[in-house]
Formats: C-alpha cells, structure tokens, sequence
C-alpha cells in the first residue's frame, strides 16, 4: 500500500488545513484517529472535495480522497506560506514594511507572487500585527 503523507499549513489565523494534491482542505472533524477534511472552496464554488486522514506522530497520512469540481491551485500554498512568513517577520523584527514584503517576495516562486494580496493590503496587515502587539496604555486613576 502506498502511504501519501499530507502537507499541514497553518493560516494566518493559526488554523490548519492540509494539503492533498494541490488541493487545500480545513479539518472539519475528527473521531477517534481519523482526520475529516472538506475543501476550502465548498461554500465558494460548491465544492464536495473531501479527504479522510490519520495521524502519525505529527504527520497526517491520507486514507480517503474525493474528487474536487475545480482545479487544483498549488500556488495558494505559496501564498499562505508566505502570508505567514509576514505574519511572523512583523510580530519578531522591527523593520521596514516595505523590508518585510522585500524580503518575503524573494523568497517565493515568482509564479506564485502574482496571487499574493496588493502591497496596501500587506502594508494594512502588517500594522495590523504591530498594533496588535504594542503594549496596552496604563488605565488613569484617582488618587
């Protein structure tokens, strides 16, 4: 029997999805040791993709898959990946946003940096995370 290990991709909201053939697929339960995931587009396109998996030690290996009603977009990975890498660069390091976006574009497949958000968008989502992470103002107080 062939095993086909599944790739995990956290998103940016640190949820996991899997990667199954160049599909996306968000875990929608689980029962006992197998792993029940639906595609990412089932409300967007309708889609009844589906996969069934089971965890070893950290690495999720398929048992099930179900066809998908729409081709497969490997570069949505690249995406996510990079919109973490983001993430991660903006909540450790103190430079630049234009240096944060540098930086991360050249570490993606050129192909893929085309579906990646408009730079006002990473701009917006970076900020986003340094406020997020500013430490909150003293409450003023009566003596």
């Amino acid at each position: 029997m062939n095993r086909e290990v599944c790739e995990t991709v956290n998103t940016t909201h640190n949820k996991q999805k899997i990667v199954v053939r160049g599909y996306l697929l968000v875990k929608d339960k689980n029962r006992d040791e197998s792993f029940y995931w639906c595609c990412e587009q089932r409300d967007s396109r309708n889609c009844k993709g589906r996969a069934v998996t089971t965890l070893e030690g950290q690495i999720h290996i398929l048992k099930k898959f179900s066809e998908h009603n729409h081709a497969p977009e490997a570069s949505r990975v690249d995406v996510i990946q990079a919109l973490n890498n983001i993430k991660e660069l903006a909540s450790q390091t103190h430079e630049k946003l234009s240096q944060i976006i540098h930086d991360t574009a050249i570490e993606m497949p050129e192909d893929s940096f085309y579906y990646m958000p408009n730079s006002q968008a990473l701009r917006k989502q970076i900020l986003h995370i340094w406020l997020r992470n500013l430490p909150s103002q003293p409450q003023n107080y009566k003596k």
